[in-house]
């Protein structure tokens, strides 16, 4: 799966693919770095994490989850991130909580 949406990739992001494998090929410092992410979220990425390598590389995670959860969600509803890994729909959890307040 991974490789055939890999091959689709635009030019940019297959610069941002070479700047990850020169990153951790190389073992280059910083080996986490701050990066604006869905909404202005900010994310610390590992170098040593796929997930924080395709979010550097295709610029999301799970877009089929996050399409849902964006389509779905209304204000008033409970959710609950049972399976919280590194905290990706928690934050976009979060960020329509804050978009719903300011409204």
């Amino acid at each position: 799966m991974i490789a055939s949406i890999e091959s689709n990739l635009s030019p940019y992001r297959q610069k941002l693919k070479e700047i990850w494998k020169t990153l951790v090929v190389r073992n280059i410092s910083p080996q986490s770095f701050t990066v604006s992410w869905y909404k202005g979220v900010k994310l610390i990425l590992y170098q040593d994490s796929e997930i924080s390598r395709d979010v550097f590389i295709e610029g999301i995670y799970k877009p089929d989850l996050f399409h849902c959860l964006n389509k779905f969600l209304r204000k008033g509803m409970v959710v609950i991130d049972i399976g919280a890994n590194t905290g990706l729909v928690t934050l976009l959890l979060l960020s329509r909580l804050v978009m719903a307040a300011q409204s």
